[in-house]
């Protein structure tokens, strides 16, 4: 054998050796990379759970995809109230009663005085905000509200009622026929609430009487969780703002409001035609 093909022997070995780790590095590389069932279908798994959560709502958000709007309802019941409450005393200082037959000949004394609200007018300090949010709120419904009447003294209230007197007296009433028919709408002195600081006169005209009957039903139902009711509704049965109310002595007045707190007023608005005497009655 020559030396030349002894060469060649020599590699041959070598070149099958190089080529056989080729080939196994190969095999290596594609074990590593080539996808492997069981690894596809865990991946293809974590996906669906993955989507399953993102998609499913929490126990919170069921809860809240249950939540409806607030019904009329529910409205209604933050206005009024059918319950009689239980925390109210008929001897609270604004259920203060003050008619024909519960007079006072001396002026009431406010703890905290009196406070101008509007054109002049004042109130007991411990309504002020009350007043002022009601006045606020009653201008959305006609910008011209505006107080009329509020604090009046006795003084006052004896001014006040003669002029009355004097008016039904022109017409040619007696002095007993004129004192009668003024009490329909105007009290004597001692019997008028505009001395308790607690009631005032409100209207949209400077002519009392003379409101839009469904602006007055939108005060109302403004005015109750304020803690204001309308004082003198109409006579039972009646809607003649002429007919005198046997509960309060009174004709219907649209204008005159009176403070008796938030919890009584939704009661008395819950009961159209409820007066406060008839209120105060089922009080211990």
């Amino acid at each position: 054998m020559s030396k030349h093909h002894s060469k060649k022997v020599k590699k041959k070995p070598l070149l099958l050796l190089v080529l056989f780790l080729f080939l196994v590095a190969i095999a290596i590389i594609a074990f590593l990379v080539w996808p492997h069932p069981q690894k596809q279908a865990k991946k293809a798994n974590d996906t669906k759970t993955e989507v399953v959560l993102k998609s499913a709502p929490s126990s919170s958000d069921d809860a809240s995809s249950e939540v409806t709007s607030p019904s009329s309802s529910q409205d209604t019941a933050e206005t009024s109230s059918d319950t009689l409450p239980s925390d109210v005393s008929k001897d609270d200082w604004d259920l203060v009663l003050i008619n024909l037959k519960h007079s006072q000949n001396t002026d009431f004394s406010f703890p905290d005085g009196l406070t101008t609200i509007d054109n002049g007018q004042q109130v007991d300090s411990r309504i002020a905000s009350a007043a002022e949010q009601f006045l606020a709120a009653a201008r959305q419904v006609n910008p011209a509200e505006h107080f009329v009447s509020g604090y009046r003294s006795y003084a006052t209230q004896v001014t006040t009622f003669n002029y009355w007197v004097s008016t039904e007296k022109a017409k040619g009433l007696s002095q007993a026929e004129a004192e009668k028919a003024a009490m329909a709408y105007s009290q004597p002195p001692g019997s008028s609430e505009h001395m308790t600081g607690l009631a005032f006169d409100m209207s949209s005209a400077n002519s009392l009487g003379q409101a839009d009957p469904s602006q007055v039903a939108e005060l109302q139902k403004i005015a109750a969780p304020l803690g204001f009711i309308l004082r003198f509704p109409y006579a039972p049965g009646s809607n003649d703002p002429g007919s005198i109310n046997p509960s309060t002595g009174i004709e219907y007045e649209d204008w005159h409001w009176r403070y008796v707190g938030p919890e009584s007023a939704k009661y008395i608005y819950a009961h159209p035609g409820m007066t406060l005497e008839e209120y105060l009655d089922l009080l211990t």
